[in-house]
């Protein structure tokens, strides 16, 4: 409930009226998170069962965001500037710009609905890298399906400034080789030469990235793997995400 008028009775208020129907009946509302944006837009976001969800301010219709691996737990959200992100302590952490959600540490993928692209459903992995050193963003993107078009990818992570005394130079994205597979080959674009850009096109068809470089594989020595872990509690301090309380390490 939003209310912009201070009141006093419960009972002298006026009538409040209902926004909007959830998705399920059924299940209950395990979060409810209003973004704003600094380009004025603002998005309802709620979870509920095992989706996230957008609301339509004028009809009050709920778009799925995200479909959820698992369900009914409650969820603790925050803005980082024109990101929500967000995590129950069982599913990976979120980040979503009303728009689009996919999972901390990875990109959005979305139909071009043109192109001659791959043909299946898809998910991708970032990593990015050093002179020396490769650092593996472990965890996969929402998955995507298209019939020989492209797709395209937002909000891909950009690395930190330095890694271990070395600048970060550049990023590289990994695609499974083909529908619903597990293993995981770089896009023929897929490095990317610089820490700023987050969005790009994958045009690859399953041939080409099947004979691509293969995900690297860590040896905590110069390839390093890191998965965002999945807290319950989240907060944002001086431009650091702090997480707390996994299920494994409650008091961490």
């Amino acid at each position: 409930i939003r209310l912009d008028t201070r009141l006093g009775s419960i009972t002298k208020r006026g009538q409040l009226f209902t926004f909007g129907t959830m998705v399920t009946s059924t299940e209950a509302v395990t979060s409810l998170h209003r973004l704003y944006l600094s380009s004025a837009s603002k998005y309802l976001l709620a979870t509920q069962g095992n989706d996230l969800n957008v609301f339509n301010d004028v009809t009050g219709a709920p778009t799925s965001l995200l479909a959820l691996g698992t369900a009914d737990y409650r969820w603790k959200w925050l803005t980082w500037h024109d990101l929500a992100i967000g995590g129950d302590g069982y599913n990976p952490p979120v980040k979503t710009n009303g728009t689009q959600a996919t999972y901390l540490g990875t990109c959005f993928a979305k139909d071009n609905t043109a192109g001659a692209g791959p043909d299946g459903t898809y998910k991708y992995k970032v990593a990015f890298y050093t002179a020396t050193y490769t650092v593996i963003f472990d965890v996969a993107s929402s998955p995507v399906t298209v019939t020989d078009n492209d797709i395209d990818l937002s909000m891909i992570p950009i690395g930190p400034t330095t890694y271990l005394g070395e600048a970060v130079t550049g990023r590289k994205i990994y695609r499974n080789t083909v529908a619903a597979a597990t293993t995981w080959k770089i896009l023929s674009n897929g490095t990317i030469a610089n820490n700023t850009a987050v969005i790009l096109t994958d045009s690859d068809d399953d041939a080409t990235v099947g004979g691509a470089a293969a995900y690297p594989t860590v040896n905590n020595t110069t390839i390093f793997a890191w998965t965002p872990p999945k807290c319950k509690f989240w907060v944002v301090h001086k431009n650091r995400l702090f997480g707390a309380n996994t299920t494994a390490n409650p008091s961490r």
